[in-house]
């Protein structure tokens, strides 16, 4: 699959879509993303950019005067065209992996799938308030604790997005590698597309990114 598709799927993922104009637009789903109101993606092929549907013409027309690279290299210039609409919004800058087809259970031998029923009292200690029903959570314990989870941030019928949690006593002992390769695994024998992704500089989440082997897949920016 090329990354244009994937991206597009991605978004999807996030209740973004792509309309007839090529304007990113809002998809009905529970609790959306906000919409960033210019985007772009850095892929191995070159760039993909997108504006908001509601951002002015003149706007969309100045943005697409510039090289793509621009939403990389010349922030203050984005963010001077943008802040003609009045908006001051934050800017995520992340990278983004999928998952190679070569997953095995040898890579995660310590990670289990929670019950509800059998893992509530480690659950409530390491989640308090939250339920555990209905959910998948892949885990590894430490006797009666939780030391780190995967689980879906958002999960639809085609792809889902890793959310990883580490207890901080537990860092660097490799457990966040164990449960995103067992959540991710388990993803693709669904036939879903697993997605993983961090901040810019965000190191230890490159670090279980690397360790994996994941491919990644694009480079983007959204102000």
């Amino acid at each position: 699959m090329d990354a244009i598709a994937l991206i597009r799927i991605h978004l999807e993922l996030e209740c973004i879509g792509v309309d007839a104009r090529g304007l990113l637009s809002r998809l009905p789903c529970p609790n959306p993303d906000d919409i960033p109101r210019f985007y772009v993606a850095r892929h191995p092929a070159g760039y993909v950019a997108y504006c908001r549907h509601d951002l002015p013409p003149r706007l969309r027309e100045a943005l697409g005067a510039l090289p793509p690279e621009c939403a990389f290299t010349e922030r203050d210039t984005v963010e001077r065209i943008l802040a003609l609409t009045g908006s001051g919004d934050g800017i995520w800058r992340g990278k983004s992996y999928i998952f190679p087809d070569t997953l095995t259970p040898d890579l995660y031998p310590d990670a289990v799938l929670l019950d509800a029923d059998r893992h509530r009292p480690a659950w409530q200690g390491y989640d308090p308030g939250t339920r555990l029903a209905g959910r998948r959570v892949y885990a590894i314990l430490a006797g009666d604790r939780i030391a780190a989870t995967c689980e879906s941030s958002r999960e639809n019928d085609v792809s889902a997005e890793a959310w990883v949690r580490t207890t901080p006593e537990f860092r660097r002992r490799g457990y966040a590698r164990q449960v995103t390769a067992v959540w991710a695994h388990d993803l693709q024998r669904r036939g879903k597309i697993p997605f993983y992704s961090h901040k810019w500089d965000n190191l230890a989440s490159r670090g279980v990114a690397h360790s994996l082997g994941l491919i990644q897949y694009i480079e983007d920016v959204g102000y």
